[in-house]
């Protein structure tokens, strides 16, 4: 990760997901529309670690706090695009699941979308920030 990529995701003043260290983010803050941003979503993990606990972004609970366990990014780099789980590869930073094309993610409004693995970098990433100015049309993913 380059040194621009940690400061994005260590930093607070520009972070645009939804959950962040020091986070309080509202429902006025995201600018973007509900309808448009991520809330939540599946994670990538190895399959070696799915029954043993020894993956290193799986071995937490879901209130460990800021912990690649329980965040993900959706940095502007194709190494971050969501991915289906894979044996040998591990990545405690992408979202992902063990679905054949996609996985499910839940966006501010409440509702839940599956979400293509071959979704365009651009629109994952304008769905992940909160503020970005863009919002996008739902035939895009």
């Amino acid at each position: 990760m380059s040194a621009s990529e940690w400061a994005a995701v260590r930093g607070t003043a520009d972070v645009g997901g939804i959950f962040h260290a020091r986070s309080e983010t509202d429902m006025a803050s995201i600018t973007d529309g509900t309808s448009n941003t991520y809330l939540a979503g599946e994670k990538y993990l190895a399959p070696d670690y799915y029954d043993n606990g020894l993956g290193g972004c799986d071995d937490q609970g879901w209130n460990c706090g800021r912990d690649c366990d329980t965040l993900r990014w959706t940095i502007n780099n194709a190494a971050y695009l969501p991915r289906q789980d894979q044996s040998g590869y591990a990545s405690g930073l992408t979202f992902g699941s063990a679905h054949a094309i996609g996985l499910h993610m839940a966006f501010c409004d409440g509702s839940v979308q599956f979400i293509n693995y071959s979704i365009d970098l651009e629109t994952h990433c304008r769905l992940g920030n909160r503020k970005d100015g863009f919002t996008i049309d739902g035939k895009e993913f």
